[in-house]
């Protein structure tokens, strides 16, 4: 009798503690389901933030609050177990270095404490309590123990965190192991003439991202020949190609750098460093691509210092701050507009207060020449285009897009379309019958105004806006009344007469150019893989690929000589493209 009591207290205790489970495993269920469709159908940024932090952290919400209202767990368990989820988090969040950093991994452990232990405690809920709560207690630590060997060094073009342990060197370390920053003091003998060969600066001559009269082997089932392969500073710049030499900005430690390469091996001709340095989540290092004029460099750092460098050498010959000049901060991202020479000016975007945002310097000596401009925020480059044939500069920035004369900065026309929560980064496009494109992240999209000139009055008009194409910092393309750009991460193709899409890739992001003779999009995936896509809007198709380089590439790539040139902030590679 005394036994069958005590099994009847038993199985009273173990009723009393039994789990009503089904609300907790909704809630992953929804939070799955939520996280698989955006993954499968979304595109942008804001897709990503929902499939990765959002949506799994509105599913452990409701988690939490299944636990202390609907758990059928006893008060003070509910308590203890809450104060130690709490602590855990804690105590990972102190962990980390950086806030930023500290921020992004708790959001990314919370689902893993969550969703485990809902998923633990279904798989041993025929045991007893004492049991389940023991197992759960042990898993929450483990949790705890591996996200604390973890650190979050950057994020992705979709703003997905990337986690490394914390045994690997940052990139930083093992760059600085491998490149000096003192200068090997060679000369380099550039040409001052500028042939259909080179690319002298920012996605080419005319910064439309155009390869012209150039054409090569399109079979990559044997990938083309490396001629190269080394490791570079820190950075997103991409490469100004000039003869027998190319130049690109790295970060070195803790001074930003121009460099002079040999196009022929890779070898470092000249190095030119300021004691400057730019680090951020995103990724540390210069962004901007410098420009080649009369055997001179035009640099942008970073923080803000503009630089003109003897191309020959890398010895500067002025110097000028935009942090200074235009009485700004230094964007969140880091100073990204790449220099435009026009005449004898260099146009730099400035984002300072108002009538300052675009500063034009004198190309020989440095001296200011005009400031204009409403943007204050922006991280496009200032492009040369002609409009009614009249030459013109545009800058697209969070007012949207304004034309400037180079020589005195007189504002010719402005289109206002303020960016609401993301900036404006991709160039504006001209489109071959006189529109222009203006691209915006996040829920704007793109719009295509026409631009036309009635007597002394220019006339603005409004085409069309879509929501569909949403371009963040992945360049555009125009061939042949197509454009091609990145919706998200997403490749696709829109009319650019009405702005209805033609197709959409998978995922890839990247950046690309076209080689328009073989009417074929380059593009490097931010993976680091080159592909050919067909440059046509039947349908995206890729011609031929091969993995180009290693690690998260966010830098243009660029076609010069015959030879394909890429990098991203761990390594750069030169490939000799074969004759067609």
């Amino acid at each position: 009798m005394a036994d069958e009591a005590n099994t009847s207290n038993s199985d009273t205790q173990a009723k009393s503690q039994s789990l009503r489970l089904w609300p907790a495993l909704l809630f992953i269920l929804i939070g799955l389901s939520v996280s698989l469709g955006i993954r499968e159908f979304g595109s942008t940024n804001e897709h990503n933030v929902i499939r990765l932090l959002i949506a799994p952290l509105v599913a452990s919400i409701g988690i939490v609050l299944w636990w202390l209202v609907g758990s059928r767990v006893k008060g003070l368990h509910r308590v203890y177990g809450l104060l130690l989820f709490i602590g855990l988090l804690g105590i990972l969040f102190a962990s980390q270095s950086e806030h930023l950093a500290a921020v992004l991994i708790v959001l990314i452990a919370v689902p893993y404490f969550t969703y485990g232990v809902v998923i633990l405690l279904t798989l041993v809920r025929n045991r007893a309590w004492k049991i389940q709560s023991r197992w759960a207690i042990v898993y929450m630590l483990l949790c705890c123990c591996v996200f604390s060997l973890l650190r979050v060094d950057s994020v992705s073009g979709g703003l997905i965190p990337e986690m490394y342990w914390r045994w690997k060197p940052q990139l930083e370390e093992s760059t600085s192991t491998v490149l000096s920053d003192e200068s090997p003091a060679k000369i380099a003998e550039v040409n001052l003439e500028i042939t259909s060969a080179d690319w002298p600066e920012f996605r080419g001559e005319k910064r439309d991202g155009q390869v012209r009269n150039v054409s090569f082997n399109q079979d990559w089932s044997t990938p083309p020949n490396e001629l190269w392969r080394k490791a570079v500073g820190g950075g997103w710049s991409s490469f100004t190609v000039i003869g027998d030499y190319f130049f690109t900005q790295e970060q070195r430690g803790k001074k930003e750098a121009v460099v002079c390469y040999l196009v022929e091996t890779g070898e470092e001709i000249w190095l030119s460093t300021i004691e400057e340095s730019f680090e951020e989540i995103m990724g540390n290092g210069p962004r901007a691509t410098p420009t080649y004029k009369d055997g001179r460099l035009y640099a942008q750092g970073a923080t803000g210092v503009v630089q003109c460098l003897d191309a020959r050498t890398g010895k500067q010959i002025w110097q000028r701050d935009l942090r200074v000049d235009a009485k700004a901060d230094v964007p969140q991202w880091g100073y990204s507009s790449s220099p435009l020479v026009v005449s004898n000016r260099v146009i730099h975007y400035a984002g300072g207060s108002d009538d300052t945002s675009v500063i034009a310097y004198d190309k020989d000596t440095g001296d200011i020449a005009w400031n204009t401009g409403k943007g204050k925020t922006g991280y496009a480059s200032a492009q040369q285009v002609s409009i009614n044939n009249v030459p013109q500069v545009l800058l697209t920035s969070n007012f949207g897009v304004e034309s400037f004369v180079a020589a005195t900065g007189e504002v010719l026309w402005g289109h206002e379309w303020r960016a609401k929560s993301n900036p404006r980064v991709v160039q504006p496009l001209l489109t071959e019958d006189g529109g222009i494109l203006i691209g915006t992240p996040g829920g704007q999209g793109t719009r295509r105004i026409q631009v036309a000139k009635e007597g002394d009055v220019w006339a603005i008009e409004e085409q069309w806006t879509t929501r569909k194409f949403r371009p963040y910092f992945n360049d555009m393309i125009i061939f042949e009344d197509y454009c091609y750009g990145f919706d998200g991460d997403r490749l696709v193709c829109i009319d650019t007469a009405t702005g209805d899409m033609q197709w959409k890739s998978d995922r890839i992001g990247g950046q690309m150019i076209l080689v328009k003779d073989m009417g074929m999009l380059l593009v490097l995936t931010e993976e680091g893989k080159a592909l050919l896509v067909k440059a046509q809007p039947e349908a995206y198709t890729v011609q031929t690929e091969f993995q180009a380089i290693n690690g998260k590439t966010w830098n243009h790539p660029v076609i010069a000589g015959g030879r394909l040139f890429v990098r991203n902030s761990e390594e750069m590679a030169c490939y000799e493209l074969g004759p067609a």
